[in-house]
């Protein structure tokens, strides 16, 4: 866990929704990968919270707080490390999930992002059509994923909990 003193520091560092940073560094992603979106987002419980939204979700309109069932960003985060999936609807772990289902991700690409070691959201590039994702496409979410680490290292130096 997170080694601050009382909950109200971790909530400090919550990001105002489309926080310049944050959507530079969305957009710089979202640019590189071509893909339908890009969503950088911060886990809160069992929830994904949405800190920055490009293009869109694919398969529906959804709010900014997302339950386990409409993501594949949980699993990233869960498994702290990236996922590559190209084709969702083949892949065993996400096939039959209302990530495929409801939300239309086809494929995708996320890592976890880090402060102090500790994962606390990632950034995921999403498609609406099953693609193969080179190694390019993958550093790319990757550098995004160090530089959202790097933001929270210093948001959280801001307000004195790093």
């Amino acid at each position: 866990m997170l080694s601050f003193t009382g909950t109200t520091h971790w909530e400090k560092l919550m990001f105002e929704f489309n926080n310049p940073q944050v959507r530079a560094i969305a957009e710089t992603v979202h640019n590189e990968v071509h893909s339908s979106s890009v969503a950088i987002w911060l886990m809160k419980g069992e929830d994904l919270h949405v800190i920055c939204l490009i293009d869109g979700l694919i398969g529906r309109e959804a709010g900014r707080i997302l339950p386990p069932k409409y993501t594949i960003g949980h699993m990233v985060f869960d498994m702290n490390k990236t996922l590559v999936i190209d084709d969702t609807l083949s892949h065993p772990l996400v096939g039959k999930t209302g990530a495929v289902e409801d939300m239309g991700i086809m494929a995708y690409i996320g890592t976890p992002f880090h402060l102090n070691e500790v994962a606390v959201g990632g950034i995921s590039a999403l498609h609406h059509h099953a693609r193969r994702w080179d190694e390019a496409d993958v550093n790319a979410v990757e550098a995004g994923a160090h530089s959202m680490s790097q933001l929270a290292l210093d948001a959280s130096r801001e307000i004195g909990g790093a």
